[in-house]
């Protein structure tokens, strides 16, 4: 994976600094990534799959956020009185983190029999489909132009069965 970390000053290197560019570090992609890469990649993954991802960002982020406070409590506040206690901070930050391990290890078989579920209906579909066809040939049935409202419906059928 790319070392994004060399590109930032040599007090802010950790390996939590990663998961300051999400795109890059979270998805795990090896290179640069532009805009147009992402939301094509973005377009490509199944509800689970973006699910499982927002689950993943949302970890990275608490980690660069836990990682910027104890930097920040470290260089700028060693002793702040009067203020609320900056390790109680980070607990509860722990805290909220695990928080958001448990809710995606309970989202991970969700999401994972969703994209199965969503398999066999395509399979089922595509069966189906290749049925009908089948029956036309077979009986020399020729079928009258769809209408308006039926292409319509077949459009939407169509990318409905490609985003899955």
């Amino acid at each position: 994976m790319l070392d994004l970390r060399a590109q930032l000053p040599s007090d802010e290197r950790s390996p939590w600094t990663s998961f300051f560019w999400p795109e890059v570090a979270v998805l795990g992609w090896g290179r640069d990534v532009s805009h147009g890469d992402l939301s094509r990649e973005l377009r490509s993954w199944s509800a689970g799959e973006i699910g499982t991802r927002k689950f993943q960002k949302a970890d990275s982020d608490l980690d660069y956020i836990q990682y910027r406070l104890e930097y920040e409590i470290k260089t700028n506040h060693p002793d702040s009185a009067g203020e609320k206690n900056p390790v109680t901070l980070l607990k509860e930050l722990s805290a909220i983190k695990s928080r958001y391990q448990t809710l995606q290890a309970r989202f991970k078989p969700v999401a994972i029999e969703q994209k199965e579920t969503k398999s066999r209906i395509c399979a089922t579909f595509n069966k189906t489909m290749t049925m009908i066809q089948e029956l036309q040939k077979q009986t020399d049935l020729e079928l009258s132009p769809l209408t308006e409202e039926e292409k319509t419906a077949a459009e939407q059928l169509k990318s409905h069965i490609s985003d899955l």
